[in-house]
């Protein structure tokens, strides 16, 4: 298309849902500024689950588009959500095809640029279908590629993305540094549309004065997506904070069952594991003076020389091998190798053994509180001396 060229219709995809129409938005807003009153502007959504729902969206997308507004000017619609495109069920029958084939027949013989802008959100699509490639070749397309590369592995946060989070704090008058926005990105699962509305819950907590977001707010009040509420216990206890420990604790008591407690056991068993392991590395020097992070780098060094006593190298992916594990997580375990000695650890591990087989007495079994009170209470308390 010409530079210089009216557009047809504006078209935004991508693979992440909220920059996608977040994106539609601003260029639906942008251009219908100027719109004649509200019935010169319609977004029709279009996230359909069957054929039914996608032919309905057709027939009044094509309806509004050959509309003439009625006192004059253009109009101005937006066809948000659009996902019969997908890799999916709807996307791959027989009905969902032929509505994104008459959708394209609309756009080229019903919509003229001069009397109507038409804006398109479409996630996910499936770019090798032929109807995605007639749709992204006849409009001003949009792509917005933010995913990471590899999903299991830690990357840095997308810049997009960041900037996007950056505006909605600001907009809010709330601040976060990167770091803890990177944390807040981690915690909701890398889902750019939940940690926008983390950021707006914790704003509102706030206040109208705003102020900043910081990490143990991030702990307070943003569960861990998919895994429940287990980690602000094992993030309190592993602080050395014995105040946020056991208001911790009783936060989860009071939104968790009593069976969850195998749960919180689990993954503080976890922790405990990783960090008895970085504080071994620790004492022997295989991460060097007074470490504050680690890199692949030294990971890869300490491996090469204790890879063996630790159970295998990095090529053997186990949970149990500290050299599998990404190194940008367990700088983020450092701190904690400097509270608890080698013997404190070994105690807090005998110690969930204990507390593995007081679950199995009827007396904790309905209120197991009482036992994860007693451990932070007896592991913490000295360090506050």
């Amino acid at each position: 298309m010409p530079a210089d060229s009216v557009p047809h219709y504006h078209y935004f995809t991508g693979d992440d849902e909220f920059l996608v129409n977040q994106g539609a938005q601003d260029c639906f807003d942008e251009l219908s500024k100027g719109a004649e009153g509200d019935l010169a502007r319609e977004v029709i959504d279009a996230t359909c689950g069957n054929v039914e729902d996608a032919e309905a969206a057709l027939e009044s997308f094509t309806q509004s588009v050959r509309t003439v507004p009625m006192f004059g000017g253009k109009r101005y619609v937006w066809l948000r959500g659009l996902n019969w495109l997908a890799d999916s069920v709807l996307g791959r029958s027989e009905g969902g095809q032929e509505c994104a084939r008459r959708l394209n027949e609309v756009l080229a013989n019903h919509v003229d640029p001069a009397v109507t802008v038409v804006v398109i959100s479409a996630i996910p699509v499936n770019g090798v279908r032929r109807e995605a490639k007639e749709l992204a070749k006849n409009g001003k397309t949009t792509v917005t590629k933010v995913a990471a590369k590899n999903p299991f592995k830690k990357e840095p946060l997308n810049e997009t993305i960041a900037s996007a989070l950056e505006a909605e704090a600001t907009r809010l008058n709330v601040r976060i540094r990167a770091t803890v926005l990177d944390d807040l990105y981690e915690r909701t699962g890398r889902n750019t549309r939940l940690a926008v509305e983390e950021i707006r819950k914790i704003a509102c907590y706030l206040g109208p004065e705003g102020g900043e977001i910081t990490t143990p707010i991030l702990q307070r009040l943003v569960p861990v997506s998919g895994d429940g509420d287990f980690f602000e216990p094992v993030d309190a206890f592993y602080s050395g904070n014995l105040e946020w420990a056991l208001e911790s604790i009783q936060r989860f008591f009071f939104f968790n069952k009593p069976a969850a407690c195998r749960g919180l056991l689990v993954n503080l068993q976890r922790r405990n594991r990783q960090i008895f392991q970085l504080k071994a590395l620790a004492e022997a020097g295989a991460l060097g003076p007074n470490p504050r992070s680690l890199n692949a780098e030294a990971l890869a060094r300490a491996a090469e020389k204790y890879g063996r006593a630790f159970g295998g190298g990095p090529g053997e992916k186990s949970e149990l091998n500290i050299f599998t594990q990404h190194p940008f997580a367990l700088s983020k375990l450092l701190p904690a190798t400097t509270r608890f000695t080698l013997r404190a650890l070994s105690e807090i591990q005998l110690a969930y053994v204990e507390i593995f087989s007081s679950l199995m007495d009827p007396a904790y079994r309905d209120d197991p509180a009482p036992l994860f009170r007693d451990l932070f209470t007896r592991t913490l308390a000295p360090l506050k001396r």
